[in-house]
């Protein structure tokens, strides 16, 4: 059903042209490119204020963007990519129910419990992340089920890849145009627990980490827009999530906005959600926790974080899990966490895929120092 967003092939660099005069190159050029599993590999085996100096942003009351705000739109799971992809462009949001299923998520709440008690009286973190919010992080290597449910789940691998592809033409010399193609990666594996009490979040958009600078536009454009966003977050529901107990609120259609528009909070509506259901939103658009007000419901939610594969992952994931555990994942998983090689040179060890440069060092181990 998704072969035709997730087929992924053996190679590399594709000469556009004709038919007649299409020409391939293999891995077997580059032996540190590994070839690409097929993605259906099987997991079940897996055990503020703007600065002075700065003019300061317009609020823009009444605008054709505010007017449009209705809601955030919501599908049933087995939507098709090609709609959910749709949806996202329209509004920079999507809700998708019952995308994770009762048992998957219980057994991803029970891998990650520890995690939360042992962090329950961490440091504040100010007004974003105070003691009332439990973070647990570095779920590839806590959660097998998290991983092959929520993190390899088909339908953000999908619109992961139609948003964060990364995809580039060089020509050569023979006048072919040489097209390169580096595929998203996963950025943070979280998840999170807001108790009663807690304080909201200022609206914020998460590609700031990435210091990304956007134009106004009145509707998203292919192929104008694809180079356009950095990352996207699928937000699972791991318990009730409404607008007392800190449901996050989104402004949406905010990710065709300019760095020049400031947010308006009576734009943003609550992302409410039943366990299960699935929250994908573009990291442009303008978001933020709502304050726990709550006397005695717990809000728990789960965060997997797509970029694209060119950046700088938030949270590192190779110092997350060590090269054993990793190793025992799917080559494909390893691929999507960062431990990988992108066409023609991104990533390697010794001139080798990190996996196989692994593999090698543990057949023949360096000498003690």
């Amino acid at each position: 059903m998704l072969a035709k967003y997730m087929q992924i092939h053996r190679t590399r660099v594709v000469y556009l042209g004709s038919c007649s005069a299409v020409r391939r190159f293999s891995c077997r050029a580059y032996p540190f490119i590994p070839a690409r599993d097929d993605l259906n590999a099987k997991l079940d085996s897996v055990p503020r204020k703007p600065p002075s100096s700065f003019p300061r942003p317009q609020r823009r009351h009444g605008s054709t963007t505010a007017n449009r705000v209705s809601g955030i739109p919501r599908v049933h799971a087995g939507i098709p990519p090609t709609e959910a992809i749709d949806q996202v462009k329209r509004e920079g949001v999507l809700i998708v129910e019952n995308l994770v299923s009762k048992d998957s998520l219980l057994q991803s709440l029970q891998d990650v419990s520890p995690m939360f008690e042992e962090r329950r009286n961490g440091n504040d973190e100010g007004e974003f992340f105070p003691p009332s919010t439990s973070r647990a992080t570095g779920l590839l290597r806590h959660s097998p089920t998290y991983v092959r449910d929520q993190l390899m789940n088909p339908l953000l691998r999908a619109i992961s890849s139609y948003f964060l592809s990364t995809k580039s033409v060089l020509w050569s010399e023979d006048g072919k145009p040489q097209e390169f193609i580096t595929e998203p990666q996963a950025s943070a594996c979280i998840a999170f627990r807001i108790k009663p009490g807690a304080r909201a979040q200022v609206l914020h958009k998460d590609d700031v980490v990435y210091h990304n600078e956007n134009a106004e536009i009145d509707e998203w454009t292919e192929p104008r827009d694809l180079r356009r966003e950095t990352g996207l977050t699928m937000f699972v529901a791991g318990s009730r999530t409404t607008r007392a107990n800190g449901a996050t609120r989104i402004i949406p259609r905010s990710h065709l906005w300019g760095n020049e528009r400031m947010p308006d909070e009576g734009a943003a509506v609550p992302a409410e959600m039943q366990p299960g259901d699935a929250l994908f939103m573009l990291s442009s658009c303008y978001h933020g926790g709502s304050a726990n007000t709550t006397s005695d419901e717990t809000r728990t939610v789960f965060a997997s974080s797509m970029i694209r594969g060119t950046l700088r992952q938030e949270e590192n994931q190779h110092l997350t899990i060590s090269l054993d555990e990793i190793s025992a994942y799917p080559a494909e998983v390893q691929r999507l966490t960062g431990f990988r090689t992108d066409f023609p040179g991104l990533g390697w060890v010794n001139l080798k895929d990190p996996m196989e440069a692994h593999q090698e060092r543990k057949r023949s181990p360096p000498p003690p120092p």
